[in-house]
């Protein structure tokens, strides 16, 4: 519920969140007390300072948000916005980003998805070609997939793993 908040109040015209602004969404996101964050997303002057940043009549940085105003609510907006400004302008795929701060798998698929990126078909075929390089119950435990569902997809891709033997190979038959 809170998601979809931060996705209408920071759409910027065209149905999705601008780029930028998705550390911010990931950020407020993660927030300890999600009924706080939707309750205080639901005031009208953090929904105007929110859609001015959408809107990109406000910079996110630090001298942009000390424009807005209660003070109050952009010092909430500032403390996310610490693990956003690292470097914006750096080659990265993903700038912005401080080590020790990883980004949420929800996070990079929005990310991933404003950049075109097919996310389901990639992680499927991620996972077929894994199925071909290891057994299917061991990148099921890797992933956290039922087995029956890793060892449908290595027979789909054309997996020999469910020939192999597990065990130790390396005595000799005899000993």
């Amino acid at each position: 519920m809170l998601a979809e908040r931060l996705g209408e109040l920071l759409d910027d015209g065209t149905g999705s969140v601008r780029a930028e602004l998705l550390p911010l969404v990931d950020a407020l996101g993660q927030t300890r007390r999600p009924k706080g964050a939707l309750t205080w997303t639901s005031k009208p002057h953090v929904q105007r300072n929110l859609r001015a940043l959408a809107r990109g009549e406000v910079p996110l940085t630090h001298e942009g948000l000390s424009r807005l105003t209660p003070w109050r609510s952009v010092a909430y907006l500032q403390r996310p916005n610490t693990m956003t400004a690292t470097n914006p302008d750096a080659r990265w795929f993903f700038p912005g980003r401080r080590a020790g701060q990883p980004m949420t798998p929800e996070t990079l698929e929005l990310r991933l998805r404003h950049l075109a990126f097919p996310t389901q078909r990639g992680r499927t075929a991620a996972i077929r070609h894994l199925v071909l390089q290891a057994p299917a119950p061991v990148v099921a435990r890797m992933l956290g997939y039922h087995d029956a569902t890793t060892a449908q997809l290595a027979a789909e891709a054309g997996g020999t793993w469910r020939y192999y033997a597990p065990g130790d190979h390396s005595r000799s038959p005899g000993a």
